[in-house]
């Protein structure tokens, strides 16, 4: 038997053990239970880095939206863009402030990997 879908049954056969009306998509799901035919509950996915995760270490989202629960600065749905501004998702702690020079650059926004700043005509340097 696969590994996964073992835990998957366990999961789900708990979640309507304690869920007996079978009207809410299970944790780390989103959308309609109640849909015909069927249902439609979608997978949250997450962002790991950009997610806070619950305390027992796992990323679920909201219900009906499917909005996940974002790191400081991190934006979308899923937690996996930092706003305008800011920069290093990859960090796993939140995006960092740019912190672009005001008269040296051309704008607040940085590469949204490295954090180098947009600079002048004639400027340079990181910020």
């Amino acid at each position: 038997m696969n590994h996964y879908y073992f835990i998957y049954n366990i999961n789900f056969i708990s979640y309507f053990l304690n869920n007996p009306r079978c009207d809410k998509c299970l944790p780390g799901f989103f959308g309609d239970a109640l849909a015909l035919p069927k249902g439609d509950c979608k997978n949250c996915e997450c962002n790991a880095l950009g997610t806070v995760p619950t305390e027992d270490n796992k990323l679920i989202c909201e219900e009906p939206t499917g909005k996940c629960p974002c790191k400081d600065n991190v934006i979308g749905r899923q937690c996996n863009a930092c706003q305008d501004g800011y920069y290093d998702l990859a960090s796993g702690t939140g995006c960092q402030l740019c912190m672009c020079d005001a008269v040296g650059s051309l704008n607040i926004n940085c590469d949204v990997r490295s954090g180098h700043c947009n600079c002048r005509e004639g400027v340079v340097g990181l910020r």
